[in-house]
């Protein structure tokens, strides 16, 4: 047997592969300078005295002090000098007789001219213990006889199984020949056999071995079957054999040849099925034994019919059996397959047959012969195979340890997982892994489980060798005698530890805000929901408070979302100060959070919690360099006043946050019912708006701008109205905003600018001189409408209407939120002739920075100054300092709301160049709008005429 050094802790410079070096005795193990030409140890250091309990090692020859022979010795030496040799398991012979395992490991050393092999010897009896134990365990498991020999042919090893079969007591077989177990007569030829077995070991499988004759310790002889399988035993060749007793069997083949009918029925007696073969017809009988091991199938009575039963991988081999069998160089029949049961599923078959009647010219007429099942031979086989490959092989780390848990063994992937080699761990109590995570109540119920179930499943936080966390998923069983006993617990681990820990980033992900580390949307509503429950036992009310940040996006367009982040994460800090330890805040998303206060005998509290947070988000925000204001409005509904689950109440907080904006902003307003009804009223609205869009169920209704200095009708503003058909005609104060929530402003705007140009190109020839025609567009618009503005630029060119024709209005509160994209809109409309007026001047921010950097063609003077100009002198100053600074700048102004002569007068004399009012008329639909323009036209025609009389 080799170890590697894997299996133990050696030296990098004792390993294959190092260069010369000088020799070195100062190791704390067993070091010894050898001559590579002779053998003779030339040097030893104190560790090797100790280790032989001998001083007088230097001057003897390495196959006096260890099991390895004078030849084995000289080609070991020969490889640790060619740097080519792994680890050497071998025997030590001490002073005392005592021999101990030992792993050798050799490099090449230099001193002086000298080349010299430095050994160095690993005590690791201990070890080999533990593991012929195991070895031990596993094979007296077996009901298989099973022995293992030297290459001297002395027994070494034997289970339970193989003493009784030869009739021996447990124990009585180590130490002899395995001559012992065959007759007298046969010893010779056994002993030939062996020997040439020893020439060329391999292994060999029951069924390819001939009838063998075994003899009991009471001298009584026995048929049986072996199979072989050569190993290393201690660096040296030794064999295992499976021994089967086929008595039983044979005694059935005897009185096969006897009688037919004693054969068949011998045979079925013993648990064979039997088959006959006619080798002239095809025609093959199988008895009911034989159909009872398939299952009772049947399937035909040929040749070609059993042999579609036969596992594809198995069918070659069977006929390369019955060919070397009929060819003579077999003396019977004998193959191992799998074959199809009525289940289609595989057993193993041991088929067996011969030739028993012959034609005059040697031609075989027909065959007879057994089925055997042996499949749990062959699984006990292959299992004893896997478990040992499973255990050295297997990616989970594997440890035994005995019933006082002491470890007894571990594999390789278990050095791997924790650092410790086998001989660190073996004979140390698992708790030499402990992290100190998991408390004693941990670790009792897992021995309570153990103790009650004989087995545990859970997630062990462990400590590697190096100290680095390791969390394991482990599985122990706990495996017992045939007394009932505890022997062993067995133990399995996975290493989860990245598993675990991408586990809890991806459940932080899921269930917290990255930005600020508050609960997010998920996890809030998960607790909303636990708190109810709880409520609901507790008879305590809940309180959910919605907060929106008010002009949260202004600052971040402003500043930056770096900067808005920097807001979030502090305004976060601030609610949190507000509330108890055991409320949830939560980041709902965006500049929007939510607090669920729970136990609440009283409501009191709220109104203060909500106070306090407009208070502290009131305080100026101090952030880099720049010193920012903002505010809160923030909706509150309790449960189970309000709505008795989670969703409901998220709705309710959302509508009465959304009341307090409406109100003012900063500041709280508690839901009410008459919230939902509003809320309602704008949801079937948005849904009948939708349909009302589709039919093109909406109008456009015309006010006149009439030219100050000459009365004349020269613009006119398009108006969106929209007659519902069961609530009647609904103002654009009510629905644009619900167009603008809703998504709807951009097809409105667009059906809208598609009927004004139509209509435009209609009147052009009724008019004396062409009319503008004004349009209001929302801010959504140039924000959503990604088509706009050249689907506008193209209705122009398709109704091939100049571009002057149209006027769009535009609000302040477009150009303060303006980026580039809506920049670049403008121009481009303004390149296209489209010209812009600026709406409700003097209202808003009334920025003149606006006028210098946008190109704008008119301004509006709200009607909120035209409406006191005759009794307010400010008002009139201030109209006659707009229509100044707005000629300055080459800009026409038109005033809104003139509804009097004298209105009109004052405007007029201020230089005001465009009205519109009830002064001329109310906004009309199209025909009475054309009928306008045509009695207009019809007007200056017949004073045209009269004029001309005159002259």
């Amino acid at each position: 047997m080799k170890l590697n050094s894997s299996h133990l802790s050696v030296p990098e410079t004792l390993c294959r592969g190092a260069a010369p070096a000088a020799p070195c005795l100062s190791e704390p193990f067993a070091i010894c300078l050898v001559d590579p030409e002779s053998g003779r140890i030339l040097e030893a250091n104190d560790a090797a005295a100790r280790c032989w309990d001998c001083d007088g090692l230097p001057g003897m020859t390495l196959d006096a002090v260890c099991t390895l022979g004078a030849a084995e010795t000289k080609s070991v030496l020969a490889q640790f000098m060619a740097g080519r040799a792994e680890g050497l398991e071998c025997r030590l012979r001490r002073a005392d007789g005592a021999e101990r395992h030992a792993l050798l490991h050799g490099r090449p050393a230099q001193r002086g001219d000298c080349s010299l092999i430095q050994l160095a010897f690993f005590d690791i009896t201990r070890y080999k213990r533990g593991l012929d134990a195991r070895v031990s365990h596993v094979l007296n498991a077996s009901p298989d006889a099973m022995l293992m020999a030297d290459a001297g042919g002395s027994i070494r090893f034997a289970n339970h199984a193989a003493h009784a079969v030869f009739g021996y007591g447990d124990g009585e077989l180590i130490g002899h020949g395995v001559d012992q177990l065959v007759p007298a007569a046969l010893r010779g030829q056994h002993e030939r056999q062996r020997a040439v077995y020893q020439e060329q070991p391999r292994a060999r499988p029951m069924s390819e071995k001939k009838s063998l004759v075994g003899v009991r310790r009471d001298g009584s002889e026995f048929p049986l079957e072996i199979s072989l399988m050569p190993m290393s035993l201690d660096g040296c060749h030794a064999t295992i054999a499976v021994v089967q007793d086929i008595t039983e069997r044979k005694q059935a083949e005897d009185r096969l040849t006897a009688s037919e009918r004693r054969w068949k029925f011998a045979l079925e007696g013993a648990g064979d099925g039997v088959w006959d073969w006619n080798l002239a017809t095809d025609e093959v009988y199988y008895s009911p034994r034989f159909a009872a091991l398939l299952g009772d199938l049947d399937f035909g009575h040929s040749y070609a019919c059993w042999m579609r039963r036969i596992h594809p991988d198995d069918r070659h081999r069977m006929q390369q059996e019955l060919d070397a069998y009929f060819s003579g160089k077999r003396q019977n029949f004998l193959v191992e397959l799998r074959m199809q049961t009525r289940d289609r599923g595989w057993r193993w078959m041991l088929a067996r047959g011969m030739v028993a009647a012959w034609d005059g010219d040697g031609r075989g007429q027909r065959m007879i012969g057994t089925l055997c099942d042996i499949s749990e031979r062959k699984e006990s086989e292959e299992a004893l195979q896997l478990a040992a490959m499973v255990y050295q092989h297997s990616a989970e780390a594997m440890m035994v340890t005995d019933a006082d848990n002491v470890i007894v063994a571990v594999n390789p992937a278990f050095t791997t997982l924790t650092g410790y080699s086998a001989i660190e761990a073996i004979g140390r109590n698992p708790s030499m892994l402990r992290s100190g995570k998991q408390d004693k109540a941990f670790y009792e119920a897992m021995w309570d489980s153990l103790k009650n179930t004989g087995s545990w499943r859970g997630r062990i936080h462990n400590r590697r060798k190096n100290g680095d966390e390791l969390v394991e998923q482990v599985t122990i069983n706990t495996i017992r005698n045939e007394d009932g006993e505890i022997c062993r617990y067995v133990a399995l681990f996975a290493d989860i530890t990245e598993k675990t820990r991408f586990d809890e980033r991806m459940w932080r992900q899921a269930n917290f805000d990255t930005l600020t580390q508050l609960p997010n949307r998920r996890m809030s509503l998960d607790r909303l929901e636990h708190d109810i429950m709880r409520a609901r036992r507790t008879d305590k009310a809940i309180a959910l408070l919605f907060i929106d940040i008010d002009n949260f996006k202004e600052v971040n367009d402003t500043f930056g979302h770096q900067m808005g982040d920097a807001l979030l994460v502090e305004a976060s800090h601030r609610i949190m100060s507000c509330v108890r330890s055991t409320d949830t805040v939560a980041r709902f998303g965006g500049d929007e959070f939510t607090i669920v206060m729970s136990d609440l005998d009283e409501t009191e509290r709220v109104q203060e919690v909500a106070q306090q947070i407009i208070a502290r988000l009131s305080a100026p925000f101090k952030l880099a360099d720049e010193k920012l204001y903002t505010s809160a409005s923030i909706g509150i509904t309790l449960f189970p006043n309000d709505a008795h689950d989670a969703e409901t109440l998220l709705k309710n907080a959302d509508q009465a946050m959304y009341e307090a904006k409406s109100s003012g902003r900063n500041r709280y307003c508690f839901f009410t019912h008459s919230m939902l009804e509003t809320t309602q009223t704008r949801v079937m609205l948005a849904r009948d708006m939708r349909e009302a869009i589709e039919h093109e169920n909406f109008e456009i209704y015309f006010q006149p701008i009439v030219d100050l200095n000459s009365n004349r009708i020269v613009k006119a503003e398009a108006l969106l109205r929209w007659q519902h058909p069961t609530r009647g005609m609904i103002s654009p104060v009510v629905f644009i905003p619900i167009a603008e929530a809703n998504g709807l402003i951009v097809p409105l705007s667009n059906w809208m600018f598609r009927e004004v140009a139509k209509m435009a190109r209609r009147w052009r020839e009724l008019a004396s001189s062409p009319i503008q025609f004004s349009i209001n567009v929302s801010p959504a618009q140039f924000h959503g409408d990604s088509e706009m503005p050249e689907c506008w630029i193209d209705t122009c060119r398709e109704y091939a209407i100049p571009g002057e024709t149209i006027v769009l209005e535009i609000t302040e509160g477009l150009l303060l939120k303006a980026n580039d994209d809506v920049g670049g809109k403008l121009r481009a409309l303004h390149q296209a002739g489209i010209q812009i007026a600026l709406d409700d001047f003097g209202t808003g921010y009334s920025s003149l920075s606006y006028l210098k950097k946008f190109d704008i063609d008119f301004i509006k003077i709200d009607k909120s100054f035209v409406r006191d100009l005759e009794t307010d002198p400010n008002d009139l100053v201030l109209s006659e300092a707009i229509v100044v600074m707005a000629h300055k700048l080459g800009l026409k102004v038109i005033a809104e709301g003139i509804e009097s002569a004298g209105q009109k007068a004052l405007l007029a004399a201020a230089g005001c160049d465009y009205g519109q009012g009830y002064l001329y008329a109310k906004p009309m639909p199209a025909a009475a709008f054309e009928n306008l323009l045509r009695e207009a036209r019809a007007a200056e025609e017949a004073a045209s005429a009269i004029e001309k009389a005159h002259r």
